[in-house]
């Protein structure tokens, strides 16, 4: 083979991998900005997850503290009740106070 065809091919075979190195950084760039976008979504998607999960224990933190009022009141109420004569109690109460004939 003489020197200016050696020279061409290695000329060509240079050129090919130039052009190959070019293709694997753009698709490197490609990659790195579609691995970038879809960290972004999987972020994004978490948070409006943590968000609903949020706004879920809010919800049911804010049912137990209710709940926990009204016990607080039926059972208050159920005391102040017990310490109170019931309605037959306080008839017999008058009738041992009232004079009898």
């Amino acid at each position: 083979m003489s020197f200016p065809q050696e020279l061409q091919e290695l000329q060509d075979k240079r050129a090919k991998l130039e052009d190959e190195s070019l293709t694997l950084r753009e698709e490197q760039k490609r990659l790195e900005e579609k691995a970038k976008a879809l960290e972004q979504k999987i972020i994004q998607e978490l948070s409006n997850k943590n968000d609903d999960a949020r706004q879920k224990v809010s919800n049911l933190s804010s049912k137990v503290n209710d709940l926990e009022q009204r016990l607080k009141r039926i059972a208050g109420e159920t005391i102040e009740s017990t310490n109170e004569p019931t309605q037959s109690q306080r008839k017999l109460n008058q009738q041992k106070q009232s004079p009898h004939k």
